[in-house]
C-alpha cells in the first residue's frame, strides 16, 4: 500500500467503481462485486496483524437491539428494504447493524489503526468479512431468529402493559453454542474471538470506529453524484449508493454502542489485559444498569 494519503484504500475502492461504470454494458458485475472480487481485499487481509487475545473470559452482546434500531431508519435515494450480498442473500440495514463488529469484523481493532489510512483499511476489511461471497450470514441469521423473536415478543408485551421488558426478553439461548461451533469451522474470526478484542464498541474508541466507517461510506456515496461523474448510468449510481449504505450500516453498530449506557463507562481498553476481563466488564455494565433503574 502507498503511504501517500491521497492513495488510500478508499480511493482505490472508488477507482474500481469508476472503472466498472466505464466497462462494457455486457458486464454482469455490480459495483459491489468489483470491490469484493478485487485483489485489494486480499492484500488487506494479509497486511492486518491480529492483536493478541487478552487473558480471561469474554463478553457477549445482543443482536436484536441493534437490528431494531437499524430497521427503524429511512434511507434516502433508494426504496430498497434489504440489500443483496455477494453470496446471494438479502440482508436489511438493521441486520447489518446487528452483525457488524460482534459477528463479522477484524481481529485488528479499527480504533487501533495508527493512521487514518490504516483505520480505513481495517474498516473495509471488517465490512468485507460480512459481504464476501463465502459469508455465512444466512446461517447466522437463522440462529439469531430465536433472539429476535424474544425481543419482539417482549416489546409487544411491554406496549400492552403485560410484562416487564427485562423479564420477558431472553437474548441467550441454544444459538450461542451453535454459533460458536459453526464459526470455528470457518476462516472468519469467531464471535468469541471478536469479543475478546472489542475495543471498537466502547467509549471514544467506538466513536473512532464509527467515524472511520461513516467517512468511507460518504466517500463512496459521493462518487455516485452527477457532480462527480456525469456519465454514470442510473443503475450504477443506485448500486454505488446501496454499497455505501451497507458500509454505513456496518459503521452504525459502533455509533449505537457509543451511546449504550454500559458501554459509556466501562473502561474496556484498560481491562484488555486483566486476568478476569469478563467479570469486570459484566460488573461495570450491571452497575450502570442498576443506576438507571
Amino acid at each position: 500500500m502507498s503511504s501517500d494519503p491521497k492513495s488510500d484504500t478508499t480511493d482505490e475502492v472508488i477507482q474500481l467503481l469508476e472503472q466498472l461504470s466505464c466497462s462494457s454494458p455486457q458486464s454482469s458485475d455490480s459495483p459491489a462485486e468489483a470491490v469484493l472480487s478485487s485483489g485489494l481485499l486480499k492484500s488487506l487481509k494479509s497486511s492486518l496483524v491480529p492483536e493478541p487475545l487478552p487473558i480471561g473470559g469474554l463478553q457477549a452482546y445482543e443482536f436484536a437491539e441493534h437490528k431494531h434500531l437499524g430497521d427503524s431508519v429511512t434511507l434516502k435515494g433508494t426504496d430498497v428494504i434489504s440489500f443483496k450480498a455477494r453470496n446471494n442473500i438479502y440482508i436489511t440495514y438493521g441486520q447489518i447493524n446487528g452483525l457488524a463488529g460482534d459477528f463479522y469484523g477484524t481481529m485488528a481493532p479499527i480504533c487501533n489503526g495508527t493512521t487514518v489510512e490504516d483505520q480505513e483499511h481495517r474498516f473495509i476489511y471488517a465490512w468485507w468479512t460480512l459481504f464476501n461471497k463465502d459469508s455465512d450470514a444466512h446461517s447466522v441469521l437463522n440462529l439469531l431468529k430465536t433472539e429476535v423473536d424474544s425481543f419482539e415478543n417482549a416489546k409487544t408485551q411491554q406496549e400492552l402493559g403485560q410484562g416487564v421488558f427485562s423479564e420477558t426478553y431472553k437474548p441467550t439461548g441454544p444459538w450461542s453454542a451453535q454459533w460458536t461451533t459453526l464459526r470455528t469451522l470457518l476462516t472468519t474470526s469467531s464471535y468469541w474471538r471478536l469479543g475478546a478484542v472489542n475495543l471498537d464498541h466502547f467509549g471514544e474508541d467506538a466513536g473512532t470506529a464509527y467515524n472511520t466507517g461513516h467517512r468511507v461510506a460518504l466517500k463512496l456515496a459521493a462518487t455516485a453524484s452527477p457532480n462527480a461523474d456525469a456519465v454514470l448510468s442510473p443503475k450504477d449510481r443506485g448500486d454505488i449508493l446501496k454499497t455505501a449504505y451497507t458500509m454505513n450500516a456496518f459503521a452504525d453498530h459502533f455509533l449505537q454502542d457509543r451511546f449504550a449506557s454500559g458501554h459509556l463507562r466501562t473502561p474496556r481498553r484498560k481491562l484488555l489485559d486483566t486476568l478476569d476481563v469478563q467479570t469486570l466488564q459484566l460488573a461495570s455494565l450491571d452497575e450502570q444498569a442498576k443506576n438507571l433503574c
